[in-house]
């Protein structure tokens, strides 16, 4: 319990805000969700698949974009069917919408194998997610470009809360 309370603690004070633009993680998080989110999480050990991350977007620059860690460092990961597949076995991923399928054609897939230093991220909302810019369209990212992990929406009032991971 303590040390949740001081997570929480540093967390705050390392905190950036972040608003969410589009619906690219629907359900999940919402337009115009207002967000805290950690800069030191990776120093601290707190950011693992299904982390919720702010980053750099790789192709636009100034741009940022929200999105869910699905493949970490040294796994292999392709999306076949609407599923995505780590290492050739189904990733449970209970915050996508049921039904929903991923982009691009399941025939068209590549399998991407992710070195030491890279991840693999994904909207919830496959569709939509902000016109394919995730991993499907730019391939795995680095660390480097990685802002921070999401951990609490303050905006709106009624959603108020701690984002689990």
């Amino acid at each position: 319990m303590l040390h949740g309370i001081l997570a929480d603690a540093v967390s705050v004070f390392s905190s950036i805000r972040f608003v969410v633009q589009g619906p690219s993680m629907e359900p999940t998080l919402w337009h115009n969700d207002h967000l805290l989110v950690d800069q030191t999480a990776f120093r601290h050990g707190i950011v693992s698949r299904h982390s919720i991350v702010v980053m750099d977007d790789p192709v636009l620059p100034n741009h940022t974009l929200v999105k869910r860690i699905v493949g970490v460092p040294g796994e292999s990961v392709s999306v076949r069917g609407g599923r995505t597949l780590i290492n050739g076995r189904p990733l449970p991923e209970p915050y996508i919408r049921t039904g929903e399928r991923s982009r691009p054609d399941p025939a068209e897939i590549e399998e991407w194998e992710l070195a030491s230093h890279q991840y693999f991220v994904l909207g919830d909302n496959r569709e939509y997610s902000l016109y394919g810019r995730d991993s499907l369209l730019f391939g795995a990212i680095t660390k480097d470009i990685i802002i921070g992990r999401v951990w609490f929406r303050y905006w709106p009032a009624r959603r108020l809360g701690r984002l689990s991971n």
